[in-house]
């Protein structure tokens, strides 16, 4: 997998995740904007990916996930993580 694609793959991850994130603040369900980042932004299979938030809505069910290139984020996804309420 060349450089370019890796970097599109986490992009893409990280567009999708915030527009999630960003729905339920502009729905006006949160007072607050969401941010996401995810680092490295070059990464191989198998590499760990850190990922940072903050302006989540706190609530109990919200969540991020990954997806792969092309997939629709829909229900079924790679990676998740449930937030249990935390904002950051």
């Amino acid at each position: 997998m060349n450089t370019n694609k890796k970097f599109v793959i986490l992009l893409e991850i990280l567009v999708i995740t915030f527009l999630v994130m960003s729905v339920v603040s502009v729905c006006g369900l949160s007072d607050s904007s969401a941010d996401i980042y995810a680092y490295p932004s070059i990464v191989n299979p198998g590499d760990e990916i850190t990922v940072t938030f903050s302006g989540a809505p706190g609530f109990e069910l919200d969540w991020i996930a990954m997806y792969k290139v092309g997939d629709p984020n829909e229900e079924e996804y790679d990676m998740g993580y449930y937030l249990g309420g935390v904002t950051e």
